[in-house]
C-alpha cells in the first residue's frame, strides 16, 4: 500500500464487549453461562480495557500485513481529549508513538488501555463520566505517513460499563437487573415463583455476602447445585474440593495435515514468513547439499499451495534470512558454497522477482540477524570468510538503498544469536562468540521506525546461562529466550526479559518441555508454543504452551501424528500454529502441519 493510497476504515464491532472477572477464588476456572452464581455477580469488576475491532481498506481492497495504530477518545468535535494511547509531546493532536498490530484480510482487533501493548497508555477510571466519547483512529502501514480514519467512532453502552467498578455498594437492586439475570438468579436458588415478592429478601442476602464474600474461605463458599464449570485440568483441585464432579470432556483438536498438491520440495534451513493470510517458505537444503530456489505459498483458508514465480529469484541458497514487509518477502544472505551478500524481493501476486542493489551492501553473512522495523530491513552480525562479525546496515525497499549501521559500541560480534522486533528496538541475545556460547545481548533503540539511535547492553543479572540454536518470542512487554545448547548439551530454561526495567524473571521449569534446541517457538498473544527441536535423543515430536500471565507449561495433544523435526519454520497464524520443513537425521522434512492449541476441557458440575 504506497503512502498515498486511499484507505477506509470500517468499524466491525464498534466498541465490543469490556470483559469481566471475579474475585471469589474458585473462579478461576471459565464458567459456562449455563447458571448464574450469586458469588460471582457480587465479585465482578470491570477492568479498563476496551475491545475494539475495525477494518482497513487500501484502494478498496483489505489491507493485510503489520499495521501501526494510534488511538485517541475525543469529544464529538475533536476539541477535547479525553485519552490518547501515547504521549503528544508535539502538540499536534495525534500521539507521537504508534501500537503496533497485525492486520488480516483488512481486520484488526484491539484492546484500548491494555498496558501489555507496546505504546498502549492505561484508560483513566473516569473517562466515562463524559457524555459522549468517540474514538479516534490514525492508520500507516510502515511506509507511508499515518492518515486520520473518518468518522470518528463514537463509543455507545458498553464502554460505559467500565463506570459500573465506581458505584457503591447497594446502589444497584434487583428492580433494574435484566429479565434473563432475575431468571438465571431464580434458576440457580431453585425458585420458581415469583422473584419480585422475594426482593427484600434477596437484597438482605446480597448485602450480607458482599460484607463478607471478600474474607470468606474457599470452602466455605456456597454454590448452588447444578453449577456447571470447565476447567483444563480434568483433576482440578479446587472444583474437586468444592463438590463438583466431572461428567464430560472434549478432546483437544488433534494436529491437521495441510494438503500435499503442489506443496513444496522437503527442505531445512530455509526461511518462512506470515503474511497476514498465507505462510511463504522459500530457499533451502533438499538434501544431501542441495540446494533450492524455489518458495511456494501456503494460503490456509484454502489448505492450498501455490508456487513462487522463479523468474529473477535469488541464486539457491540456504541459512539465509527473510522479513515480510507488509507487501514484500524480502531474501538476503545465506550460503551455496560462498557466503552471500545478495537477496531480492517479490510481492505476491507478482510475476517476477526484484534485486536489491549491490551498492552499499554489507559483506556476505551467515547466522546474521534480519527484522522489519516496518520501514528498513536491518541486518546485523553473522560470520562469513573473514570470522565473526558485529557490523550491519539498513535496506530500504522503496528507495532500494542501503544504509551502514554506524552506531558506537555495538555488541560482540557473534552467530546464531537470537532476535526480536520489539515494536521500537531490536533485541537479540545469546549466539556463539569469539571464546563459545554467549550469555549476553543488546538492544538496538530506534528513535522511530527508520532511525536508529543507540545500542544498549542488556543486563546479565538473573540471565539465562549461554547458548545456541535457543528461541525468543515477544509477548508486548518481554522477550522470553528458552531452551538451546552450550557446552554441557541441551537446555530446558529460560527467562523473560523486561527491556524497560532491564530485568530477568525465570520461566518456571514444573512441567516444562524436556531439553532441546533448533525447535520453533512462536508467540499466540497469550502463550509461547515450543515446537519439535534436536535433542540427545535426536528429533522431538513434542509440543508445549507456557503462559507468562500465571507461569505455568501445559503439554499439548501429539494426536494426529506430530511429525518430529529439528529447525521447523514455524509461524502463528492468529488462530493456529503452522509448522513446514526441518530434518529428523539427515532427512528433510516436508509435510506441513497445523494445530488449534486449545486444551482439552473437562465439564463439571456441582452436586
Amino acid at each position: 500500500m504506497s503512502a498515498t493510497g486511499r484507505k477506509n476504515h470500517e468499524s466491525v464491532e464498534g466498541v465490543g464487549n469490556a470483559r469481566v472477572g471475579s474475585l471469589s477464588a474458585w473462579l478461576r476456572m471459565t464458567v459456562l453461562a449455563l447458571s448464574v452464581s450469586l458469588a460471582q455477580m457480587l465479585s465482578a469488576e470491570v477492568p479498563a480495557v476496551i475491545h475494539y475491532q475495525g477494518r482497513v481498506l487500501a484502494g478498496g481492497n483489505a489491507f493485510a500485513g503489520a499495521g501501526q495504530f494510534k488511538f485517541s477518545l475525543v469529544n464529538a468535535d475533536a476539541t477535547l481529549t479525553y485519552w490518547r494511547n501515547s504521549v503528544d509531546a508535539d502538540a499536534d493532536g495525534e500521539p507521537d508513538n504508534a501500537v503496533s498490530m497485525p492486520v488480516t484480510r483488512g481486520l484488526y482487533s484491539v484492546l484500548l488501555g491494555d498496558t501489555t501493548l507496546a505504546n498502549m497508555a492505561p484508560l483513566p477510571s473516569t473517562l466515562f463520566t463524559n457524555p459522549a466519547v468517540y474514538l479516534r483512529v490514525w492508520f500507516s502501514d510502515g511506509v507511508g505517513a499515518f492518515e486520520h480514519f473518518v468518522p470518528d467512532q463514537r463509543i455507545v453502552a458498553v464502554g460505559y460499563a467500565m463506570v459500573a467498578g465506581s458505584v457503591s455498594d447497594g446502589a444497584i437492586g434487583l428492580q433494574k437487573l435484566g429479565s434473563d439475570a432475575r431468571g438465571a438468579i431464580e434458576s440457580a436458588l431453585g425458585q420458581s415463583s415469583n422473584l419480585v415478592s422475594r426482593t427484600d429478601l434477596l437484597q438482605s442476602q446480597i448485602a450480607t455476602l458482599s460484607n463478607h464474600l471478600d474474607n470468606l474461605p474457599l470452602y466455605q463458599l456456597t454454590i448452588p447445585r447444578g453449577m456447571t464449570a470447565v476447567s483444563a485440568d480434568p483433576a482440578d483441585s479446587a472444583l474437586i474440593a468444592n463438590g463438583f464432579a466431572a461428567f464430560n470432556t472434549l478432546p483437544a483438536p488433534a494436529w491437521v495435515n495441510g494438503t500435499p498438491v503442489n506443496s513444496p520440495s522437503p527442505r531445512y534451513d530455509h526461511s518462512a514468513v506470515w503474511t497476514g493470510d498465507s505462510f511463504i517458505v522459500w530457499g533451502g537444503n533438499l538434501g544431501g547439499d542441495v540446494l533450492t530456489a524455489s518458495g511456494s505459498i501456503y494460503r490456509p483458508a484454502l489448505d492450498a499451495w501455490e508456487s513462487l514465480p522463479t523468474f529473477n529469484s535469488p541464486v539457491p541458497r540456504n541459512d539465509h534470512t527473510a522479513v515480510w514487509t507488509g507487501q514484500n518477502i524480502i531474501i538476503w544472505g545465506g550460503y551455496n558454497g560462498q557466503y552471500l551478500n545478495s537477496g531480492a524481493k517479490i510481492q505476491p501476486g507478482s510475476p517476477d522477482w526484484n534485486a536489491t542493489t549491490a551498492t552499499g551492501v554489507p559483506s556476505g553473512r551467515i547466522g546474521h540477524v534480519a527484522v522489519w522495523t516496518g520501514s528498513r530491513m536491518v541486518v546485523w552480525g553473522g560470520v562469513n570468510s573473514t570470522g565473526l562479525l558485529n557490523d550491519g546496515a539498513l535496506y530500504d525497499p522503496l528507495t532500494d538503498a542501503w544504509t551502514p549501521l554506524t552506531l558506537l559500541k555495538p555488541p560482540a560480534a557473534r552467530q546464531n544469536a537470537s532476535f526480536i522486533w520489539a515494536g521500537d528496538r531490536l533485541i537479540l541475545w545469546g549466539g556463539s562468540g569469539a571464546s563459545g556460547s554467549l550469555n549476553t545481548g543488546a538492544q538496538l533503540l530506534f528513535s522511530d521506525n527508520s532511525h536508529p539511535s543507540e545500542w544498549r547492553t542488556i543486563s546479565t543479572t538473573s540471565a539465562p546461562s549461554a547458548r545456541i540454536v535457543h528461541s525468543i518470542v515477544w509477548t508486548g512487554q518481554n522477550a522470553i529466550v528458552w531452551g538451546g545448547q552450550s557446552s554441557g548439551g541441551f537446555l530446558g530454561d529460560g527467562a523473560a526479559y523486561n527491556p524497560a526495567l532491564d530485568t530477568w524473571q525465570a520461566v518456571s521449569s514444573t512441567q516444562a518441555p524436556s531439553a532441546r534446541g533448533s525447535h520453533g517457538a512462536v508467540w499466540t498473544g497469550s502463550e509461547m508454543l515450543i515446537i519439535g527441536g534436536d535433542s540427545a535423543s535426536g528429533a522431538l515430536a513434542t509440543c508445549s504452551a507456557y503462559s507468562p500471565a500465571d507461569d505455568r507449561w501445559r503439554i499439548l495433544t501429539n494426536a494426529g501424528s506430530l511429525q518430529a523435526r529439528k529447525g521447523p519454520a514455524a509461524v502463528w497464524s492468529g488462530s493456529e500454529l503452522i509448522v513446514f520443513g526441518g530434518r529428523s537425521g539427515n532427512q528433510a522434512v516436508g509435510a506441513l502441519q497445523r494445530l488449534n492449541p486449545q486444551p482439552a476441557w473437562t465439564f463439571f458440575r456441582k452436586l
